[in-house]
């Protein structure tokens, strides 16, 4: 896959909080270490979640687990507000 496309996932609106959680912070940081590898500088990537929350990553910067996490809370929240 290559990074100029665009990735669409639907997730079931019954998943429980965590698993969407836990599914986001496997989807940012794969994208990460994908953007860490690439020769190329300066790429970024946006997720736009259920219309209300941004995530964005970007290639020159270095995130910790605890702002990964962080944004993965944010998208689960964003999908499933309870």
């Amino acid at each position: 896959m290559g990074i100029g496309e665009d990735l669409v996932i639907d997730l079931t609106t019954g998943l429980a909080v965590a698993a969407l959680e836990a599914a986001f912070l496997q989807l940012l940081r794969s994208v990460y270490n994908q953007l860490r590898n690439r020769r190329r500088a300066g790429v970024t990537v946006t997720v736009e979640v259920g219309g209300d929350c941004t995530l964005t990553l970007e290639s020159e910067r270095q995130y910790t687990r605890g702002e990964l996490t962080e944004m993965a809370r944010r998208a689960a929240a964003a999908i499933d507000p309870e």
